[in-house]
């Protein structure tokens, strides 16, 4: 038996074998995972592992492969050489087949959803998981538009979506180079089209990642690990299909949502590994009434996988190479025809990535592990648009400040616009992990990397027709192309150090990291260039196990604790917005005779960049309990987050004035000239969205889940999950309001700064009801899928004060106004904000309920269908909202089926 000996530790290999257990053949690139050593490692294409661990130990294995339930096994190390372990093909006759989430998480609240699982809720997007977690809802049947992901909370909102970590086999996903800078598009948080297909800052379009590439998928919405960064709302980790499995078509179908889906994993050699091939198509329409407009999605994916001998070292090495588009997305409802206008999307995507792990068992590091990765995007929307002026409009031109002669715009026009974002993402990152046995009771796993990011942007941007804008308006982005912003460049440096003592009946975890990022590339007036936010994280827990010597089954209690903070950095939309181009109406001689016309317009330019912005920190806590008794679970989390700093564009006003040409002096038979008129000087002011960071939202809640396993007499397991949920959103800067009214033919003289923000606190609490019967023998399994909201509430908070705290004027000077001032100059009175007293009203959803159905039958070794009908049952009473309206909450029920077929 080989040993060897690192700092006086007593180590052996122990190696073994991974085979079919129906036919004897190995599995190629099986994983062999050690959860209380966190560490694993892959099989090579014979299934042949090995794996260093200590001497004289029980050793607990995970062990996983594409197509195949995992298994799990406790291995003895005192005096064995090698082990065989055997997996099963994924099968509905297996006692074992798992259709919820998993929970193995002892320090933290990481849901794994596997294979069985992702086939079984019958996906078109990862979006879809989300309702096997702890206050997951079921949403919409179609794609038509993103939608936002929520994490722990009540509704939804952008900073919270642009916050969520999602990543691919270790390559980090996002989309923090787009822009889009456009007059009628930029503003809130997230700019983009009405139709929802083209946005910014508000995180991956989810609809674009297939599930049926992916392996397995691990959620967490807790404290995430160290070496996952420029987050702030969790992780969703995507484990893609790999090695050698059988051909799998999957063809799913329902009034809205069609799907098609073909891959294989196949064994090219001993020399060449395996090659796993995928692809798939979905088209999602609007409604049953209406196809138009469908949502159509392709993507395809290539997954190599080897290993190799380098200097005397196993490596184990993954290429992966993806395509996703969307095409034929055409607006194209009753208005649209009728006005004749032409909306597209087209979204594409490619991806390569590379993976190499090599076991280096050196004294100082066990294995090095590099990554790197390049990712092309090209998302273009054009928008060929009918524009009706209802008044007389000028039109902007003007380029620099000061006075120039216009013209008007027809009353009637065609113009397009389009938005072009090529964002080009290299990815590279660096980790060395050392895994051993300080004591015999106490073992460690330690983790030292680094990360680069670079994200270039090579679109044109917005293109617009300047002659014919789309949104005419006195306020005008000139855009400048996406390719002429500079690179985003992240540079990050993480450490984590992992714990696990067990003595007697007792085993406490803990997880110790730290990770320090810093933005590079940026201009040097900027709070963030060069700046290092350091990112503190800590889960720590404690198990004690109550089993009987000798039980075979889980009998124990954890308890568990963490905190950690996570900061979402800002995206190069925030970072380069483009100028603003006022254009007042100094001069306006209208004339039905177009030769008579005389237009003035003096133009003002404002730069709305932030050199102050800085990251979106959340800083959150954890505790949590999990009881095990016999296959019985039972689990509860509290959560406490803290997030403030997301940024969005805030409304800013800045005084400016020009000269103001009012009446002529004389009357003008022709065409007349500015010195024909009186003239005086116009003191106003300019309203600019700033991004700032202004977005706050605090999240509390108790997430719980119940397992009971299987009743054998009724051969049903049950699982029980939901959530309370309060979560408080707010503005964390004071609010300004400028009346645009005019007085004595001038505009309104003040800008109001209110205290207390805006401010809208909101709770939720649901149940989810899993129950599955499974009849291994029938090779069938039905589900009835029951969710209860039972009660949801919002409110606005009313200490949003009606009168300002202080005022500016058209000097720019800011003032305290006093309730003295406001009595006794009644022109401040216009300043009062006054609001609808039902705006303060509670909205509060009654009790509802829903049933979704499922049956799966499974037809020898090749064949699976299922029948499902969502929505089926609804209990959703009418209720009034704040404003007294009687409204109700509907889902139409719908019908579909699926069909799975693994063939050789």
């Amino acid at each position: 038996m080989p040993t060897s000996s690192h700092d006086g530790q007593r180590v052996q290999i122990l190696s073994g074998q991974v085979t079919d257990k129906a036919s004897g053949e190995p599995i190629p690139f099986a994983t062999i995972y050690l959860p209380d050593l966190a560490r694993g490692v892959a099989a090579d294409i014979n299934g042949n592992f090995s794996i260093q661990v200590g001497r004289n130990a029980k050793v607990r294995l995970k062990v996983s492969s594409l197509g195949y339930q995992a298994a799990e096994l406790t291995v003895t190390t005192s005096g064995r050489k090698n082990i065989s372990v055997m997996l099963e093909q994924q099968s509905v006759a297996l006692k074992d087949f798992t259709v919820t989430a998993k929970y193995n998480d002892k320090t933290g609240s990481d849901a794994t959803i596997g294979q069985e699982a992702l086939e079984y809720i019958q996906p078109t997007s990862i979006q879809d998981i989300f309702q096997l977690l702890p206050g997951g809802k079921t949403g919409q049947n179609n794609m038509q538009s993103r939608s936002l992901i929520s994490s722990r909370q009540v509704g939804s909102d952008e900073s919270t979506a642009f916050g969520m970590g999602l990543s691919i086999d270790g390559v980090p996903v996002q989309n923090d180079g787009q822009r889009i800078q456009m007059t009628g598009i930029t503003a809130g948080t997230g700019g983009g089209d009405q139709e929802g297909n083209t946005s910014v800052n508000t995180g991956v379009d989810m609809r674009t990642i297939s599930t049926d590439h992916i392996e397995s998928v691990t959620v967490n919405r807790g404290i995430a690990s160290a070496k996952e960064g420029n987050l702030s709302s969790g992780t969703i980790r995507v484990t893609p299909k790999q090695g050698s499995s059988p051909m799998r078509v999957r063809i799913k179908f329902d009034p809205l949502n069609k799907l098609a889906y073909v891959g294989k994993g196949i064994r090219l050699s001993e020399s060449l590994g395996t090659l796993y091939a995928g692809a798939d198509i979905v088209r999602s329409a609007t409604s049953i009434e209406d196809t138009r407009g469908a949502y159509n999605r392709v993507t395809g994916q290539l997954n190599w996988n080897n290993q190799m001998r380098w200097w005397g070292k196993a490596v184990d090495m993954s290429v992966r190479g993806g395509y996703i588009t969307s095409f034929n997305n055409n607006r194209t409802d009753d208005l649209t025809e009728t006005l004749g206008e032409k909306y597209n999307t087209r979204y594409q995507n490619a991806s390569l990535s590379a993976k190499f792990n090599m076991r280096t068992e050196m004294k100082l590091v066990d294995d090095l592990e590099l990554i790197a990765s390049a990712n092309y995007t090209s998302d273009v929307l054009r928008y060929d648009k009918l524009v009706q002026n209802r008044t007389v409009t000028p039109l902007q031109h003007a380029t620099e400040e000061g006075e120039h002669e216009g013209t008007y715009l027809p009353s009637k026009y065609r113009t397009y616009y389009s938005v072009d974002n090529q964002p080009f993402t290299l990815f590279t990152q660096f980790t060395a992990n050392k895994y051993g046995n300080v004591t015999p009771f106490l073992n460690f796993a330690a983790m030292l990397g680094t990360s680069l990011n670079y994200t270039k942007n090579f679109g044109k941007g917005a293109v617009v027709d300047q002659e014919r804008p789309p949104y005419p308006s006195s306020d005008f982005i000139r855009p400048r192309a996406n390719s002429d912003i500079p690179a985003i460049v992240h540079h990050a440096t993480y450490a984590e150090l992992k714990l696990r003592c067990k003595l007697g009946r007792s085993e406490v975890n803990s997880q110790w990291g730290v990770r320090e990022t810093m933005m590079l590339n940026l201009p040097h007036n900027y709070a963030l260039h060069g700046k290092a936010l350091f990112e503190p994280r800590l889960q720590m827990s404690y198990t004690y196990n109550f089993a009987p010597k000798g039980c075979a089954t889980v009998r124990n209690v954890s308890l568990r604790a963490g905190f950690g903070i996570e900061n979402k950095l800002p995206s190069a939309d925030f970072l380069y917005p483009d100028k603003v181009y006022h254009d007042f109406t100094a001069l306006n001689a209208y004339s039905d005779a177009p030769e008579k016309r005389l237009l003035i317009t003096n133009t003002k330019i404002q730069d709305p960049t932030n050199p102050a912005l800085r990251e979106n920190r959340n800083s959150k806590f954890e505790v949590g309990v999990d009881f095990n008794y016999d296959g019985y679970a039972f689990s509860v989390t509290g959560f406490y987050e803290k997030m403030k700093g997301g940024v969005e564009y805030f409304t800013q006003y800045t005084p400016a004035s020009y000269t103001y040409y009012y009446k002529l002096k004389n009357p003008v038979d022709g065409r007349p000239a500015k010195d024909d008129f009186y003239s005086r000087e116009r003191h106003t002011f300019m309203q600019l969205n700033v991004p700032t960071n202004s977005a706050a939202v605090t999240k509390r809640g108790v997430e719980y889940r119940i397992h009971v396993p299987t009743i054998i007499p009724l051969h049903t397991e049950v699982e029980i999950n939901g959530a309370y949920y309060s979560t408080e959103y707010s503005s964390g800067v004071p609010v300004m309001y400028w009346p645009q009214i005019m007085e004595n033919d001038e505009p309104y003289p003040y800008v109001g700064i209110y205290n207390g923000y805006d401010k809208t606190r909101a709770e939720n609490f649901n149940t989810n009801f899993w129950i599955n019967t499974h009849l291994p023998k029938l090779k069938l399994i039905f589900t009835n899928f029951i969710q209860i909201v039972w009660f949801e509430k919002s409110r606005l908070c009313t200490d949003v004060n009606e009168y300002p705290s202080r005022y500016m004027d058209t000097d720019g000077k800011v003032a305290i106004l006093t309730s003295e001032q406001i009595s006794a100059n009644s022109t401040f009175e216009t300043l009062r904000r006054k609001f609808n007293s039902a705006r303060y009203n509670e909205l509060r959803r009654p009790v509802s309920l829903l049933l979704n159905l499922k049956l799966t039958k499974e037809f020898g070794r090749h064949a699976r269908l299922s029948f499902f009908a969502d929505n089926l049952l609804q209990v959703s009473p009418k209720y009034k909202n704040n404003y007294l309206q009687t409204i109700r909450d509907w889902q139409r029920p719908f019908f579909g089926a699926e069909l799975t077929l693994s063939l050789l």
